[in-house]
């Protein structure tokens, strides 16, 4: 059985006494999450990005030693980050701020020349990004299954890792649906988490603007 995958936004519940609603904290990753970053590598390495069903890439039996170097070489490439779209949803991430949630990126880049163009990139569409808002780590791919970490501080987090939603101590996990982050065993990977798989960004944003909006109504009963 496959994870469900939310099409439309939810209303979701105020998690008390979890959630500090005059403090709410939404750290987002970037690749496959603010943009297409493995489509993109998978176009360069002319490989098919359909067949990836784990998100580290060298544990794939679906691609060959060669299409997997290739993948490699393109997520090394520091090039199309340069020319990468935002997904549209990302404007909408200005409507967190504006109702005062704190937004962070935490994002690992195969090296600095990468790591270098997203903090220029997301500091030009996101100008309310302070630098110490901006996580940015070098490193390779081997270390993908280590998974991030996150303090029971963050409300929302947004990443398309399975293995960084398994170990998130976030109040609410959300992932946009992709082939690496729905199989059963990644599913069964996050089972003790409160996670959400959503079709687009643009969907998980739309649940995060309304159910803050709805907790903020109950605040004087709270």
């Amino acid at each position: 059985m496959l994870c469900k995958v939310h099409s439309v936004p939810l209303s979701l519940p105020l998690l008390l006494p979890f959630v500090d609603i005059n403090n709410l904290v939404a750290v987002f990753d970037v690749d496959d999450v603010l943009w297409p970053q493995f489509t993109s590598a998978a176009e360069l390495a002319g490989v098919d990005p359909s067949k990836l069903d784990n998100y580290v890439v060298q544990n794939s039996p679906h691609y060959t030693a060669e299409e997997k170097k290739r993948l490699y070489d393109a997520f090394a490439d520091p090039r199309p980050f340069e020319k990468m779209e935002f997904y549209l949803g990302v404007k909408k991430i200005s409507v967190l701020h504006e109702l005062g949630v704190h937004v962070q990126i935490n994002s690992n880049s195969f090296n600095q020349d990468i790591a270098e163009v997203k903090h220029r990139r997301l500091k030009s569409a996101m100008p309310f990004l302070q630098d110490s808002d901006l996580v940015l780590t070098v490193s390779s791919q081997k270390h993908a299954g280590a998974g991030k970490e996150n303090g029971t501080d963050v409300t929302f987090f947004i990443d398309d890792n399975p293995y960084n939603v398994a170990a998130s101590k976030a109040s609410y996990n959300f992932l946009p649906s992709k082939t690496w982050n729905c199989t059963p065993a990644e599913r069964d990977r996050m089972s003790d988490k409160n996670y959400y798989v959503f079709s687009s960004l643009d969907c998980i944003l739309d649940t995060m603007i309304r159910s803050i909006r709805s907790w903020r109504k109950l605040q004087p009963t709270l």
